[in-house]
């Protein structure tokens, strides 16, 4: 395992409550961009001019902190880099030329530090000439520049093997972290990062799912247990995800072999209750189309019902975003076309996209830009809002009612420990009471039963690797959770 640490914070710290608003100011298009004020969306002006990236994050009132882009969407000056704008619309000290490419789809993201309110992590998928798409890093620190922000870090290689153009993020299941995820080019491979206090921990591989070599759409379902993407040969996998390990299994094809270049998928999106999932075509020749799935049936590729079919010659169907007003926005491209429209200066809605078939009610063409125009790209916004897997092995960080600090109940000795450790608890222990050990990703390396007739257990920890483990313990109805050291 390769671990990168671009900055050192301390690992234990209080959560706060998640914010509402972070996702709430979206950056796209050609000097476009969308606000959301009490679910209400209104159209603001922007710096970049990006055919396909971007990314923008808020404060927790919704209010623009930065965004990332190019700056000319023709694959002239920003087409190799883009800047950081703060929320004044001025680039960034230090927060020109990140390494990037305006065509990537999903080739920006930003991360809060999980361990602070002040620092971001800005992931680029960055183009180098004749080799490929590598990743970048770049970290944000608000607390300079007046408050405005600063650059501190920038271009840090990240991974160097060769990516398609997708990249997304979903909280872990401990609702601190976070897992990074891309995809090699041209393999069945997933690149997995752990963002968590200490750094960033990767790149870890998983093979599943069919070869990708194309650009789309990948994005995770609201709940963070599904994570779907689509490409340009015809490609929709769905998969199961755990927030706790990052494991992702159990993949289901629900495209449309075979698997060419004339058979183009490009967005998706889930609705807010993660019971349905849509996507789109971009054809050449017209005909764009958006689908929708239903993830409840026992067959959920036989339940795709088409939506829309958009018969204007040149005109595509490009990313998708769940709104903070629980509708569905799908951006309209001319391509590289320089004219403004009654077509790529609108955005397409689904306006009720938890109901099945026509009653999801989607609205072609009609989200106004006040003059603007959109090309393939909305803003890579994750859910921010996403919080621990509540009972969940790794649900070690939340405060939650009834939850009693370890130390007043238990003894653990020696800590650290070596071959054995003891622990002391002074309750009785119910019927079946578990004690469940696990690692700092989150995966459970033992289960242990607490023995009721005495109040004491030796657990042996020969086989665990040195390092941090954290312990939880549920019991009438209360829950208790610690950490130990092993030092083997």
């Amino acid at each position: 395992m390769k671990r990168i640490l671009v900055i050192m914070i301390p690992l234990f710290y209080c959560i706060e409550s998640f914010s509402q608003g972070e996702g709430n100011t979206w950056i796209f298009g050609d000097s476009t961009g969308i606000k959301f004020i009490n679910n209400i969306p209104s159209v603001i002006s922007s710096s970049i001019n990006s055919l396909d990236l971007s990314s923008s994050i808020s404060d927790k009132q919704g209010d623009l902190l930065f965004y990332n882009g190019p700056i000319d969407a023709s694959g002239m000056t920003g087409f190799y880099n883009s800047n950081v704008w703060d929320k004044n619309h001025q680039i960034m000290p230090n927060g020109d030329s990140l390494k990037t490419n305006s065509g990537i789809s999903q080739g920006s993201i930003i991360i809060p530090f999980p361990s602070d309110t002040i620092n971001y992590y800005i992931f680029n998928i960055g183009f180098v000439p004749a080799v490929g798409l590598k990743l970048y890093c770049s970290i944000v620190d608000m607390s300079l520049n007046g408050g405005s922000g600063d650059i501190t870090q920038k271009n840090i290689l990240l991974c160097d093997t060769n990516l398609v153009s997708l990249m997304c993020a979903v909280r872990h299941g401990n609702g601190r972290d976070w897992w990074l995820i891309n995809h090699q080019y041209h393999t069945s491979r997933f690149i997995k990062y752990l963002i968590a206090p200490s750094g960033i921990a990767g790149p870890f591989y998983q093979s599943i799912g069919l070869t990708n070599n194309s650009t789309g759409q990948m994005i995770f379902s609201n709940a963070g247990d599904k994570l779907v993407f689509t490409d340009a040969f015809g490609k929709i996998e769905l998969f199961d995800f755990d927030r706790c390990t990052g494991d992702i299994s159990n993949v289901i094809h629900l495209g449309t072999p075979p698997y060419v270049n004339d058979n183009k998928f490009f967005g998706c999106s889930f609705s807010s209750n993660d019971f349905l999932l849509y996507t789109s075509t971009f054809n050449d020749f017209g005909n764009d189309t958006v689908f929708q799935f239903d993830l409840t049936s026992a067959n959920i590729k036989a339940s795709q019902t088409v939506l829309f079919v958009n018969d204007s010659s040149g005109y595509n169907f490009g990313l998708h975003l769940l709104g903070p007003d629980g509708k569905i926005y799908i951006a309209n491209s001319d391509g590289y076309g320089n004219a403004f429209d009654s077509l790529n200066m609108y955005l397409t809605v689904i306006n009720s996209p938890n109901n099945l078939g026509a009653a999801c009610n989607i609205a072609p063409f009609s989200f106004y830009l006040n003059g603007r125009k959109c090309y393939y790209g909305l803003p890579n916004i994750p859910n921010y809002n996403l919080a621990a897997f509540i009972g969940s092995p790794c649900d070690t960080l939340t405060t939650v009612m009834d939850e009693l600090k370890a130390e007043e109940y238990f003894i653990e000795y020696p800590n650290p420990a070596s071959g054995s450790i003891t622990f002391k608890y002074n309750f009785t222990a119910k019927n079946e009471t578990t004690m469940c050990i696990f690692n700092n990703l989150g995966k459970t390396v033992k289960s242990v039963l607490l023995p009721g007739e005495r109040n004491e257990i030796v657990l042996d920890v020969t086989d665990f690797s040195a390092g941090i483990y954290f312990y939880q313990i549920k019991n009438n109805n209360k829950t208790f959770t610690g950490k130990i050291a092993v030092i083997n």
